[in-house]
């Protein structure tokens, strides 16, 4: 029966994870991991540790997109289901904002440049 239990464990374990395991063994690039709670994150991992952009589907129909660090959230813009509503989450003080579409859309978009400038700039020699 352990021997059972172990193998569904791994084959859950293979479904539940789909990204690149190339950082000895551990999440590595980027990725999309399925909750039990049928939410969903995808994003950038280093190391097993979320870095870089990530947008985390919750089950009501909210979808946040953060910017991450050595896994820790520094900054969450957060979309209604509806899609008609936006918030910045004010992480330090447990708080959301109200701000515009346009607003939110512009904020996004310059977590992305900005993280494509850093990568160019890694890879040059």
């Amino acid at each position: 029966m352990i021997c059972v239990d172990i193998s569904i464990r791994l084959y859950l374990f293979i479904l539940l994870y789909q990204f690149i395991l190339s950082h000895k063994g551990k999440r590595h690039g980027l990725g999309t991991v399925y909750l039990a709670n049928k939410e969903v994150f995808h994003g950038s991992w280093i190391a097993n540790k979320k870095n870089g952009i990530g947008s985390y589907f919750w089950v009501d129909g909210d979808v946040d997109v953060s910017l991450y660090d050595n896994d820790v959230r520094l900054v969450s813009i957060r979309w209604s289901k509806d899609r008609r509503t936006s918030h910045f989450l004010d992480l330090k003080l447990s708080k959301k904002h109200e701000i515009s579409l346009e607003l939110s859309a512009k904020i996004v978009r310059k977590w992305e440049t900005d993280q494509l400038r850093a990568a160019v700039t890694e890879t040059k020699c």
